[in-house]
């Protein structure tokens, strides 16, 4: 049997992301569309106690007002983002190779709030710090 942290891939092709929240969210993302359930699936995740939840996707939501909150160039917001929903949808393991996100900037310049606030609250949210 196997177990899942945070993002598991289903039988259609798609993943199923678990938010943790205490409902017990799950988000199955294919074909370009979303749903969010309670109940009805047979993956199994393990949830470490500093495993935080991610939010509810809004029905309705626009994603790109991210983009006003990532203190960068087009292009490197567009990255971020592309970063992130990688992540995102890719299941840790052993065959799935991540990108490293490198951060620079100067003193001030929001590279803390953008990794703590944005980066990790969207993406795996838990109780670990950042690593600098």
């Amino acid at each position: 049997m196997d177990v899942n942290l945070r993002v598991a891939n289903v039988a259609n092709g798609g993943v199923e992301i678990d938010l943790c929240t205490e409902a017990g969210h799950r988000v199955v993302l294919n074909d370009g569309g979303y749903a969010v359930s309670t109940s009805g699936s047979s993956t199994l995740f393990s949830q470490p106690p500093s495993m935080g939840s991610l939010p509810i996707p809004a029905p309705n939501g626009d994603w790109t007002l991210l983009l006003k909150y990532i203190n960068a160039s087009e292009d490197h917001s567009w990255l971020v983002v592309a970063w992130m929903t990688y992540c995102l949808t890719h299941p840790k393991a052993k065959s799935v190779v991540f990108p490293l996100l490198i951060i620079k900037g100067g003193h001030g310049s929001g590279k803390s709030f953008l990794c703590k606030f944005i980066i990790r609250s969207l993406v795996d949210n838990n109780s670990n710090g950042v690593q600098l």
